[in-house]
């Protein structure tokens, strides 16, 4: 995933909790219902599942600066909190950290 998306080593423990949501999402060889299925006893909703490393723009939290002036940032998709999937974690890569936000595009 870290070279698929062509991301540095600092990343691998985003990379691996995305894999490991995908791992529990996914029935295992024999098996009819996925771990967190056999678990929680409810399907997965994949409707806002992404790809790991996509590009992403994010609108900033608060108010805009001026009317015509591009309100938006470009980042890095990194993954998602435990139990959602409607907000994201994501890098900034003007500002080189690592951010949360709901608003995004893809």
């Amino acid at each position: 995933m870290l070279l698929g998306a062509n991301l540095d080593v600092k990343f691998w423990p985003y990379a691996f909790d995305h894999y490991l949501r995908l791992k529990n999402s996914t029935p295992l060889k024999g098996q009819d219902k996925c771990p967190l299925e056999l678990a929680d006893n409810k399907k997965d909703d994949f409707t806002h599942l992404r790809t790991f490393g996509c590009r992403i723009w994010s609108k900033p939290p608060g108010a805009r600066t001026a009317k015509f002036k591009p309100n938006i940032r470009k980042g890095i998709f990194l993954g998602y909190p435990p139990d959602t999937t409607k907000n994201i974690i994501w890098y900034d890569v003007d500002t080189h950290r690592i951010k949360l936000a709901t608003h995004v595009r893809f």
